[in-house]
């Protein structure tokens, strides 16, 4: 009896818990947004009805999903960045964020992809801007990376600016 007892309170104490935690999430706010730290950016987030993100991370020519009610990025910003390269760095670059503008979050808030862009071949991306964002109550982070092809010496090599990681405040 007694084992029994301490089992179910245990389980009690363990649904305590779990329940807590999940009344602790807090639920995307829409809103405008300001993003600051290694990269700076404006978006902002909207009820609409938007479509969902392509699984693309390593895909290029993934296609977004159905249009269907939610949560919306919008953004018109396209931050300057200074990707890294072999050779040294490259100046006057920007992270293409407003090309992500009009895809729907996940209902945690949350989106991952990748913007492709090509050269003279269509079949080859040459690059990539790539979005992480997680947006909680009136809070938002991530990380922004983007990725060129460039030609020194006759020989392509890739620049990257690595994970340029933000957080975000409603405004």
């Amino acid at each position: 009896m007694r084992i029994r007892a301490r089992w179910l309170a245990a389980l009690i104490v363990a649904t305590v818990a779990l329940g807590a935690t999940a009344a602790t999430a807090k639920a995307p706010a829409t809103g405008k947004f300001k993003a600051t730290g290694k990269v700076a950016f404006k978006f902002s987030v909207k009820k609409g009805t938007c479509v969902s993100p392509p699984k693309n991370l390593h895909n290029p020519k993934a296609r977004p999903g159905k249009a269907r009610k939610g949560l919306c990025f919008y953004s018109g910003d396209d931050p300057h960045v200074n990707p890294v390269c072999a050779a040294g760095s490259i100046s006057g670059l920007q992270a293409l964020v407003s090309s992500f503008s009009g895809l729907r979050l996940s209902k945690s808030g949350s989106m991952h992809l990748r913007a492709y862009s090509y050269g003279s071949d269509p079949n080859t991306p040459t690059s990539f801007t790539e979005l992480s964002i997680h947006v909680s109550g009136k809070r938002a982070s991530g990380f922004v990376r983007t990725t060129d092809d460039v030609f020194v010496n006759g020989a392509s090599v890739t620049c990257d600016t690595g994970m340029l990681t933000f957080s975000a405040r409603r405004t």
